[in-house]
């Protein structure tokens, strides 16, 4: 990291440069403290800075190389090359990206990273997709419910890392598994965790819709809409011991 600057004294006004080659993503670990965790590869980074002392301006890009992240509570790991960000004193700007999946599934990014001068991040991102990895997670990750989830949707992350709102809407695909522990719920979550739709409402639809409501968990405050298509499986598992 470079960074060249030079101050008027007169006017009080600073103008200058900061530059970064090679800038390891696993930086950001250190700063946002949870909900991330196996990130890897780096970017260069090409910054202005402009405006007095108490108004200071950053305008600059920057381009990723081999980047990668894992969103711990969908325990999903997404990748990212040569994917180009813009940055100012208010955003990180990822908007037009583009994201894999394991698979080499793509979707495409919204939004961003805000915050003040490299502190108090905030979240306002979504990544939409057709055919993409969602979820992978197993009751170790999530016993109130777990599984992989394929499928064409969109996920969207707003607030801080610490307490961090995800909503997910999707129409499953090929490869979906979803298993809810009717125990877990119980025990684990708020009685509107699970909605349960009425049989004649269900008849009236092509497929059938799974809403599992703002659970909670240490922090994480997760939305599920889900379309369930006959490509994929539900498990209602009423005694994990019987299976």
């Amino acid at each position: 990291v470079a960074l060249n600057t030079t101050f008027n004294t007169v006017n009080n006004e600073i103008s200058g440069k900061l530059d970064a080659d090679n800038f390891q993503f696993k930086f950001f670990e250190f700063i946002i403290k949870n909900g991330i965790s196996d990130t890897g590869g780096h970017f260069d980074l090409n910054c202005d800075i402009k405006g007095t002392l108490s108004n200071i301006r950053l305008r600059g890009t920057g381009l990723t190389h081999k980047g990668q992240v894992k969103v711990d509570y969908l325990s999903n790991t997404f990748y990212f090359d040569q994917q180009e960000i813009r940055i100012n004193e208010k955003v990180i700007d990822v908007t037009g990206g583009k994201i894999a999946d394991k698979f080499g599934n793509e979707a495409v990014l919204t939004g961003g990273l805000y915050h003040e001068y490299l502190k108090d991040f905030n979240l306002n991102l979504n990544i939409s997709g057709d055919e993409f990895l969602i979820l992978n997670t197993t009751k170790k990750d999530n016993n109130a419910y777990y599984g992989t989830g394929f499928g064409q949707g969109s996920i969207t992350f707003t607030g801080p890392f610490e307490k961090t709102d995800i909503v997910i809407n999707a129409t499953t695909g090929p490869g979906t598994i979803l298993n809810i522990p009717v125990e877990a719920s119980k025990e684990g979550a708020d009685e509107s965790f699970i909605e349960f739709v009425e049989k004649g409402k269900l008849l009236e639809v092509a497929h059938d819709t799974v809403a599992i409501q703002e659970f909670i968990a240490e922090g994480v405050n997760v939305e599920m809409n889900i379309t369930i298509t006959p490509d994929a499986k539900i498990r209602i598992i009423f005694d994990e011991q019987l299976n």
